[in-house]
């Protein structure tokens, strides 16, 4: 079941049974999955509750995401291909295809133009697609980093890609975060090697900086660093890869930015803002506790919503 929940409120309520929730851009609609016809599919559904639309049929869908004016929806089907269609479900159409032999590829993230998407193709190439199917394209390198299925993140300008490949490290091969051209050329480092793994990198809305969550060590064991259980904190670096610093002990999942910038939003096991949901000011400020049950702030900062197991 998803639930919302008022920023600033102790109480939620049920909106509809499903998984995976996911804002649009405006914040009055949510895309979920759901199987309640039989097969697992894409809806939609008001923020009210009422509305709610199935999108897909017989797609087995997965790792959906909408497109910057919300008008449209990237989606991966079961069978590997990435497909895009109206926000309504129509004109669905065939944006890319897997590699032969290879997991298929997860989550596309949009261009801020709503132009390209970028994905990571299981046999460790960076692509991008044309929105409406014309092109899809390697972005090959001397360097030749292979890169894992975790989500891309554009720069605002849509100049340039960061993602997470592997690199050198004191425990032989590690998760690092590179930046390139999205036209493609040499992959440039910006996290990695000093620490055991570093993922879920994402721009900034002024182009600046990039956050990211870093594994602590290099040189302990990999589910144990002094600490107890090797948990990430979350990072904050120059988009260059200087400056780096920590912002937040124990965290997990993707961070978000506020729109102004001056936040970050995360999930947390433990913090001096408490387990849950998290912002994070910038400036140095204490984190702020958000609520209990995790889940995905709403692109104003008013809601959240999250799922709880029946």
């Amino acid at each position: 079941m998803i639930y919302l929940l008022r920023v600033g409120d102790t109480s939620a309520f049920a909106l509809t049974g499903g998984s995976n929730p996911v804002w649009s851009p405006d914040g009055s609609r949510i895309l979920l999955l759901s199987k309640r016809d039989g097969n697992y599919e894409l809806y939609v559904v008001n923020r009210s509750g009422d509305g709610l639309t199935r999108l897909t049929s017989n797609g087995m869908p997965s790792y959906s995401s909408w497109s910057p004016d919300g008008s449209r929806i990237a989606w991966v089907r079961g069978d590997g291909r990435l497909m895009v269609m109206n926000a309504d479900g129509s004109h669905n159409i065939t944006v890319a295809k897997s590699t032969p032999g290879y997991s298929p590829f997860r989550q596309a993230v949009w261009s801020p133009d709503g132009r390209e998407l970028a994905f990571a193709v299981g046999d460790g190439t960076m692509h991008v697609a044309n929105a409406d199917g014309s092109r899809d394209m390697t972005l090959s390198s001397g360097g030749g980093v292979l890169t894992v299925l975790e989500p891309p993140t554009w720069s605002p300008d849509g100049k340039r890609i960061a993602f997470v490949g592997w690199s050198q490290c004191n425990l032989g091969s590690c998760l690092a975060i590179y930046s390139m051209s999205a036209q493609g050329g040499e992959e440039t480092l910006l996290a990695g090697g000093d620490a055991e793994d570093e993922e879920y990198a994402v721009w900034s809305p002024d182009g600046r900086s990039i956050a990211f969550l870093s594994y602590p060590g290099g040189d302990c064991p990999p589910d144990w660093c002094g600490r107890g259980p090797n948990v990430p904190d979350l990072y904050v670096m120059n988009a260059d890869g200087t400056g780096r610093r920590r912002i937040l002990i124990g965290a997990e999942g993707l961070p978000a930015w506020s729109r102004d910038g001056a936040t970050l939003t995360i999930a947390t096991l433990d913090s001096s803002g408490g387990s849950g949901l998290v912002a994070v000011p910038l400036d140095g400020g204490a984190p702020q506790r958000l609520s209990s049950s995790g889940g995905r702030l709403s692109p104003d900062g008013q809601w959240i919503a999250f799922v709880k197991w029946k």
